[in-house]
């Protein structure tokens, strides 16, 4: 794929082209993982824009297979990892141009181990196992209970209850009995 980004050579023109690498190679995928892996191990506080950024550099160093670079005598530069660092890492209009559509070429072979990785590794859940109790398919359901053999009976009398103004019940005893 063929980026133009903004001339950051020696040569007299207003732009360049890039050209990035179909797919990276496994052996760039996986030091781009040991890159991470590396970054968060000496940066415990890195932080996902830290780890992007990461990876947009080594899309940038990694994926680059050719350009239209010259240098001051006219003849096209060699394309290195050195030359990378040095001309199109600076120039962050040029770098991002190309972090970008690289992104898109590289992002799913590099971020699934990554994703995969950082599944596998989180914390457990506060609860181990299941969360509901076992049944017993074989068991057989609960009968429902019987009626309770406890009966009522009236009683001989009835108090009544009558509130007063000062908050004090009083209560008196009706002596009839109910029939």
């Amino acid at each position: 794929m063929d980026v133009t980004i903004p001339c950051v050579c020696s040569a007299d023109h207003d732009s360049d082209t890039v050209t990035l690498r179909d797919a990276l190679s496994p052996h760039d995928a996986m030091a781009l993982d040991k890159d991470i892996q590396v970054m968060r191990a000496e940066d415990p506080d890195a932080t996902a824009g830290d780890v992007l950024a990461t990876l947009s550099e080594g899309y940038i160093v990694r994926g680059i297979s050719s350009w239209s670079l010259v240098g001051e005598d006219g003849e096209p530069l060699p394309v290195t990892k050195s030359a990378i660092r040095s001309l199109i890492l600076p120039n962050l209009e040029a770098a991002n141009a190309i972090a970008e559509e690289a992104d898109g070429l590289y992002a799913e072979a590099v971020m699934l181990p990554l994703l995969r990785r950082a599944s596998k590794s989180s914390p457990p859940s506060p609860t181990d196992g299941l969360t509901s109790a076992p049944t017993d398919s074989s068991a057989t359901p609960p009968r429902p209970s019987k009626r309770s053999s406890t009966t009522t009976t009236r009683t001989g009398a009835i108090a009544t209850m009558s509130g007063s103004h000062a908050g004090a019940s009083s209560s008196s005893q009706n002596s009839a009995s109910a029939a």
